[in-house]
């Protein structure tokens, strides 16, 4: 019985070890996908969100953990952004061994329930070696955009537009996601989050055979 455990405890250790490295392999090995939009049928909303892909996957590219000033350069954007829209984002520092990393929050006040709070974010990070153009600069994009649109209008509830960092292995799943620290200082300031709305990859879909899969084979079934 004791020998079962053992190998069952040793078959998760690999299946752990085994799940990150796969995905990043199959993430650097796949193909990028060239999309040739005709530019002039563009309204406002459709070139704001191309440019900000574009600038994100394009001109600033991989923004990893371990490219601490790639990631500075994807948040001075975003803060710029916002800056040129009128709207004035905070950050939310952190530091993990000696760096500082920011998460961006934009919040627009309640009129009616504003102790109420809606949260809605995507991270701005990327896995090594990555331009992450869907994953996440398309969502980083519509949050962006998102807050142009709505800057203007009154809300009942609190909205809180937050650009988390650090959200890609091999941070992902620690204690120094940006997530995680977000909601840890939530809680200690005793924030009331009634929903929370991620998003994440929403600028590519294809259902089209081998376009799109899974980080590993088995998970298709579920």
């Amino acid at each position: 019985m004791i020998r079962y455990i053992i190998l069952g405890a040793i078959l998760a250790l690999l299946l752990l070890l085994i799940y990150p490295n796969y995905s990043i392999l199959k993430i650097k090995s796949t193909t990028s996908q060239k999309f040739t939009v005709p530019q002039s049928s563009w309204g406002k909303e459709e070139r704001n969100l191309f440019n900000h892909v574009n600038h994100l996957s394009e001109s600033v590219g991989s923004r990893s953990f371990s490219e601490p000033s790639k990631i500075a350069a994807a948040r001075d954007y975003i803060v710029n952004t916002f800056l040129k829209y009128g709207i004035k984002p905070s950050l939310q520092n952190f530091s993990v061994g000696n760096t500082v990393f920011s998460n961006i929050i934009v919040t627009f006040s309640g009129q009616k329930f504003p102790d109420e709070i809606i949260v809605i974010g995507a991270h701005y990070d990327t896995v090594l070696g990555t331009p992450g153009a869907d994953d996440n600069a398309s969502a980083v994009a519509m949050l962006l955009e998102t807050a142009r649109i709505m800057a203007g209008s009154t809300h009942g509830r609190t909205l809180k537009l937050v650009f988390f960092v650090l959200e890609e292995p091999p941070v992902f799943s620690t204690e120094n996601m940006g997530s995680r620290i977000f909601a840890r200082r939530a809680r200690e300031n005793n924030m009331d989050i009634r929903a929370m709305i991620s998003l994440e990859m929403v600028g590519y879909f294809s259902d089209a055979k081998r376009k799109q899969a899974f980080p590993l084979p088995f998970m298709s079934p579920f």
